[in-house]
């Protein structure tokens, strides 16, 4: 019985500490968080940037923010251009717009504001837009396989990629999130790697829905996460080669139909599959 008290004591005493830590942090953070990754589209084509809207109120924890008027905008050349477009965010912080892009290739960037309709506060994000002739050859890199810490533009690694570049785009792909891609992009600029977008190897599902009665169709985000391979080469199918190092990567590029160099990691073969031993042999010997 002692025991039993014990326990109880102490689980009561678990529960008032967490709650006296979190009214502690409710009202000391109050702050929003907005996602919005690198955009990828084709001339003349669509470009639809998902976006998700968070609000840390309680320690640690982020809640997708509801009804939420999200605004999208092209820029160019550091102006805003075309029509700005406005989604309301779902439950789960979501929203997403269809947006024109231009049809001439290049790096352009897609700006993202919501404002607090209570307090006014505004969060705003510019990300980069890159827009390629689908005719063009595209290579995958798993931002994983290239050397850590500050990149130089001696890297092998580097030097393979500028070559490839000659002749094709590069995507970058990550696991990590989106505030970490700031800090990739600078890194890949400053070791002189090829300018590409980076994108998250799975993304939200997303699919048009039009209502019986409604004239026209809206973006749908699912919860469920899916790869971005298979839709990337439905836009560029030109996307047939990926390089990585990792067992994992191989798996992804291989289901999606692609082939794989391989660097450093000979105990993965097969018959769509090239094995060099460092960056340095595939910046000599090509794809």
């Amino acid at each position: 019985m002692r025991r039993m008290r014990k326990t109880l004591d102490i689980r009561n005493m678990a529960v008032v500490l967490l709650l006296w830590m979190l009214s502690l942090s409710s009202g000391c953070g109050g702050y929003y968080i907005m996602t919005v990754p690198d955009q990828l589209a084709r001339v003349g084509g669509d470009v639809v940037p998902v976006g998700r809207l968070q609000r840390n109120d309680f320690f640690f924890f982020a809640f997708g923010c509801e009804g939420g008027a999200m605004r999208f905008q092209l820029v160019n050349n550091g102006k805003l251009v075309g029509q700005e477009e406005v989604s309301f965010t779902d439950r789960d912080g979501y929203a997403a717009v269809a947006l024109p892009v231009s049809k001439k290739t290049g790096i352009y960037a897609v700006c993202v504001t919501v404002q607090d309709s209570v307090q006014g506060e505004e969060v705003r994000q510019v990300v980069p837009l890159f827009v390629w002739d689908p005719d063009r050859p595209v290579v995958a890199v798993d931002i994983n396989a290239l050397p850590r810490g500050a990149l130089d533009e001696s890297d092998p690694a580097a030097v393979a990629l500028r070559k490839i570049a000659k002749t094709a785009n590069i995507i970058y792909l990550t696991r990590k999130g989106k505030p970490t891609q700031k800090a990739e992009h600078d890194r890949l600029e400053g070791g002189n790697y090829p300018a590409g977008p980076i994108l998250l190897w799975q993304r939200e599902r997303w699919r048009w829905e039009r209502k019986p009665g409604n004239t026209f169709a809206r973006i749908v985000i699912e919860s469920r996460m899916e790869s971005q391979l298979p839709k990337l080469r439905d836009e560029f199918p030109n996307l047939t080669v990926g390089i990585c190092k990792k067992s994992l990567a191989v798996k992804a590029f291989v289901a999606a139909g692609m082939k794989c160099v391989v660097i450093g990691n000979n105990s993965v073969t097969g018959s769509t599959i090239t094995n060099h031993e460092t960056w340095g042999v595939l910046a000599k010997k090509g794809l």
